[in-house]
């Protein structure tokens, strides 16, 4: 039955892909799709087999080893995917965080500009930052009482992971301490992260960990987390900064990934393998020569195509897959008596010539594009704005 539901998706796909674009009936699904930026549904399928399966690897009883891939796990033996087996994640089951004995609060930038909150006497107020720079590399820095911390960290952590890193090692350093009966005030510049530590739920170890201590550095003391804005000229603040650009400039020494791949970073790792399937599917599949020299799967592209209007995008969909009213396809269907171009009475009118080489209209295709003849390459290249120009200039169907 599967099969079958397949048969009736891929259907379906194919009306909305000739009712989006307006393309004429006999244009293949696969090129519309390329052209729309669809992914083919047996590639869609597989990638959502593999979130399912890495969703699987925050059950701590599953042990996924490389015999013990079957059912829903069995994607993972795909060669660009096997590798996410044994990789370190910073995934855990979804876990409750209804009991925050610390405060979360999100000043406003005009609280700040009137000279920030108002601290109680003898509070102690620590500012966190974190850097990622692709020059040099990553870091974090902490500004506190009699405290200046800078930190070189490991090149895989996003600046989210960074961020909450720096708050976590602030507060294990309060720990450390032993403070009691203290006001401890940190400030970071990280929305992302404080919402993180403030939501009722999370799926994140690093964040269960500065969660359960900021809880225990809650027991005996007020904890308020602030949120500051960076590059503000707030001393605290561009003190931190500064500590982290300076550890971002120092090499980091030890194991990565430092504290496990989030969630985003594995989506992104299965997005570029489902677009690396899209890229070879369409390389390998016969047919469709013209189509394959001038579209490419490209989400730079398909941006631009889903901005024309339905009838621009008729028009470009037809000539660049060569299923167009001109005569070399309207003789293959039976309703012109030659082939012949209309324009140079000398070769085949198909949309290939009319784009690339037809000499009579060489001297438009020059002011256009800038040069004549052209490869199927070249069009492929082309803005589409200008493609379209051309098009309407030839004053063609």
């Amino acid at each position: 039955m599967a099969w079958l539901l397949l048969v009736y998706l891929r259907l379906v796909r194919r009306l909305a892909c000739l009712n989006i674009t307006g393309a004429m009936r006999s244009c293949p699904t696969a090129a519309l799709e390329t052209l729309l930026g669809l992914t083919p549904l047996h590639i869609y399928i597989q990638k959502e087999a593999a979130l399912s399966a890495l969703s699987l690897k925050t059950v701590s009883s599953l042990k996924l080893m490389q015999g013990n891939l079957r059912g829903h796990l069995e994607i993972l033996k795909d060669p660009c995917l096997n590798h996410l087996i044994e990789i370190k994640t910073d995934l855990i089951p979804t876990e409750y965080n209804f009991n925050q004995p610390y405060k979360v609060i999100f000043s406003s930038r005009d609280d700040w500009a009137k000279g920030g909150p108002q601290l109680k006497r003898g509070a102690l107020a620590w500012y966190t930052d974190a850097l990622k720079t692709v020059r040099s590399g990553v870091g974090m820095g902490i500004s506190g009482p009699n405290s200046h911390i800078k930190l070189p960290l490991s090149s895989d952590l996003t600046i989210f992971q960074e961020e909450v890193l720096a708050i976590n090692f602030c507060t294990a350093l309060n720990l450390q301490k032993g403070q009691k009966g203290a006001s401890i005030n940190i400030f970071t510049d990280s929305r992302a992260a404080l919402k993180a530590i403030q939501a009722y739920t999370y799926g994140s170890a690093l964040i269960r960990e500065c969660t359960n201590n900021l809880r225990e550095l809650a027991r005996g003391n007020d904890v308020t987390l602030w949120w500051v804005p960076g590059h503000s000229n707030i001393e605290g603040n561009e003190k931190a900064d500064k500590l982290a650009k300076e550890a971002a400039n120092t090499p980091f020494i030890g194991p990565q990934p430092g504290c496990g791949l989030q969630k985003s970073h594995l989506k992104q790792i299965i997005n570029n393998w489902e677009a690396s399937k899209i890229a070879l599917r369409w390389k390998e599949l016969p047919g469709h020569r013209q189509t394959k020299s001038m579209i490419t799967p490209s989400q730079n592209k398909t941006k631009e195509v889903l901005c024309l209007s339905k009838g621009d995008l008729r028009t470009l969909s037809g000539y660049l897959t060569g299923h167009v009213p001109l005569k070399y396809h309207l003789f293959h269907i039976g309703q012109a008596e030659d082939q012949t171009c209309r324009l140079c009475n000398d070769e085949s009118e198909t949309a290939e010539h009319i784009l690339c080489n037809c000499v009579a209209r060489g001297r438009l295709r020059h002011n256009v594009f800038g040069k004549t003849p052209l490869l199927p390459t070249d069009i492929k290249v082309q803005d589409l704005s200008t493609i379209l120009r051309f098009i309407k200039d030839l004053h063609l169907p």
